[in-house]
């Protein structure tokens, strides 16, 4: 009504998906995008809101709390497929695709980050991550949420399990047992009510019969073993290449643990320097410039940066009463 959308050549929309269809009539031949959808606070790990650790839970991507809605924001699981409904909607800017410092919502202190990530600070994927890959991938994804099948204390409770796929039916099995098939609506998800045991929990995902992808959760045993999980071995010798290094703490079986935060101190030999370290956990008020981190449900990450002269560097992972882990990298 100020005239805005006369002197526009596109028309973005923030959080307002109510409004798309009023403004496409009125100004049909200007085009339309969602500026900043899918604001929806979730804490990668976490399936309880808790305002004390400043944590909120991932059941809020298909069940949004009070705090989700608030300021008339659209979240996830209503963003994208009112973008995609539309044909004559463009596309969307999903807020965020990081956690990121400052704006720390929705609870505020202890928090010192905003929740609204599609990955945690750290570049570690959170379980909006596997919807939204889902709903714009043509790569087969099936996701089981919570990620995590370790809940001690619950032997025989329900467990609220949600699947996301872009596959069209989805079974679920409990230690090989079939829980039943479900279809998978467009851009959206199934869920079941599975009494908690401890062993194994699979989604296999089909279109027309075919097996088109798996995903496994396993109850885990104690924490045994660190593993770094570098994406690259070579870094540039120019004094600035850096590296952030995935750290996973793993039990003997070599399998993540979803739930550990053992403390993790690092060592930098031949070189470099080590830039910082992080977990992403939200309400974490230890030093990100150090040289050790928690983890936190089972990830955190080391950053190292070369010299400026070619040198081999070796990173060395420690942590009490686990199996230390060592990566050699190349500066060349």
């Amino acid at each position: 009504k100020n005239g805005f959308i006369s002197v526009e050549d596109l028309l973005g929309i923030n959080y307002h998906p109510q409004v798309y269809d009023r403004l496409h009539r009125e100004n049909p031949r200007l085009p339309m995008f969602g500026s900043e959808t899918a604001n929806t606070k979730t804490t990668r790990g976490e399936y309880v809101n808790d305002p004390t650790n400043g944590w909120v839970s991932g059941y809020n991507l298909v069940d949004p709390d009070a705090n989700s809605k608030k300021f008339g924001e659209a979240v996830c699981i209503e963003g994208w497929p009112s973008v995609a409904s539309r044909p004559f909607m463009m596309g969307s800017f999903t807020w965020t695709g990081y956690d990121y410092k400052g704006e720390p919502n929705p609870y505020g202190w202890p928090e010192i980050n905003s929740n609204t990530g599609l990955m945690d600070v750290c570049g570690f994927p959170k379980d909006k991550y596997y919807y939204l890959k889902a709903c714009w991938s043509d790569t087969p994804v099936v996701h089981l949420m919570p990620m995590n099948w370790n809940w001690p204390g619950k032997q025989g409770q329900n467990i609220r399990v949600i699947a996301f796929s872009n596959a069209r039916q989805v079974e679920l099995f409990l230690n090989g047992k079939s829980l039943g098939t479900q279809t998978m609506p467009q851009d959206g998800f199934v869920e079941w009510q599975v009494p908690y045991h401890r062993g194994s929990l699979t989604a296999k995902a089909y279109t027309n019969g075919r097996l088109m992808a798996i995903d496994q959760l396993e109850t885990t045993t104690a924490p045994a073993s660190i593993q770094l999980s570098p994406d690259r071995m070579i870094l540039h010798a120019d004094g600035q290449d850096a590296l952030v290094v995935p750290v996973s703490i793993l039990d003997a079986k070599g399998r993540m643990v979803p739930d550990a935060n053992n403390r993790v101190s690092f060592s930098l030999s031949g070189g470099g320097r080590i830039l910082g370290v992080g977990n992403g956990n939200p309400s974490d008020h230890d030093p990100d410039r150090a040289n050790e981190r928690n983890a936190f449900n089972g990830h955190c990450i080391v950053i190292i940066q070369a010299d400026a002269k070619p040198e081999t560097l070796q990173l060395n992972a420690t942590s009490a009463g686990l199996q230390a882990a060592k990566a050699t990298f190349q500066v060349r």
